[in-house]
């Protein structure tokens, strides 16, 4: 609840949002960390730490595989080629081109500034890697990922369950930040116990990176094309005719 000019109060979005989740306001309010107003701070707090430590995520993701492409830039690009989506010169170009659009997005993540439009690029980028593994697994090619540089992992379901994964995060970390005010990392630093946050921070994104590899290893262990083919049977004696007399 946030005071007015005139001594009222007003319900604010993260005071109806403590109420959906079925949260009852405490009479006694402290003000937020960061907001400095004293609606569901405990909330707040903790939908904060989240955002921040999967920007981080984000971010060091988006930094090791620019890294990885940086000592060999044109391998990557003949790489991005070989997805045959786009004309030869088109797709290098595009290849030489997310190398720093990557290393830019890592960069930003890890500092949380500009977050919106930094998590509105990064979904744009992994829907696009997405659809373009998605098309050539179903075209049957075998073709390198690419994804942190390694030519010899090929593109493979795990390359699909990942994507989505860091998809999920860029959406969660998209909504979180319209609902909360997100500090950027020096701001979280420089805020009193500002090196007690930033290790609460870091150790929950810890947390996060850990789970999310755990669903990636869940998803592979998962037998997906069984699961397809007798989607697809089943799928196919339903559509059948009945060939009764």
């Amino acid at each position: 609840m946030v005071r007015g000019a005139r001594g009222k109060w007003s319900e604010t979005g993260r005071e109806r949002l403590t109420h959906a989740l079925g949260i009852v306001p405490q009479r006694r309010r402290e003000r937020c960390v960061w907001t400095g107003e004293t609606s569901g701070k405990d909330l707040i707090s903790a939908l904060t730490y989240v955002a921040v430590a999967t920007s981080w995520v984000l971010g060091a993701v988006f930094l090791v595989s620019s890294a990885s492409k940086i000592r060999a830039p044109a391998a990557f690009a003949d790489n991005v080629a070989s997805y045959g989506l786009l004309p030869d010169r088109m797709a290098r170009l595009l290849g030489y081109l997310l190398i720093p659009t990557e290393a830019c997005l890592g960069f930003i993540s890890l500092a949380a500034v500009n977050l919106t439009a930094s998590l509105l690029l990064s979904l744009a980028l992994l829907a696009v890697f997405l659809g373009a593994t998605s098309l050539n697994l179903h075209r049957g090619r075998a073709i390198p990922c690419g994804c942190f540089g390694d030519e010899r992992e090929l593109i493979s379901i795990r390359t699909v369950i990942r994507l989505v994964v860091l998809s999920l995060a860029a959406a969660s970390c998209l909504l979180l930040q319209a609902v909360v005010d997100v500090p950027t990392t020096l701001e979280l630093a420089t805020s009193d116990h500002g090196v007690t946050r930033l290790i609460s921070a870091l150790l929950l994104a810890a947390y996060l990176f850990a789970g999310g590899s755990w669903l990636i290893y869940l998803g592979e262990r998962i037998p997906w094309s069984k699961i397809l083919l007798s989607t697809s049977s089943v799928t196919g004696d339903v559509a059948a005719p009945d060939e009764r007399p």
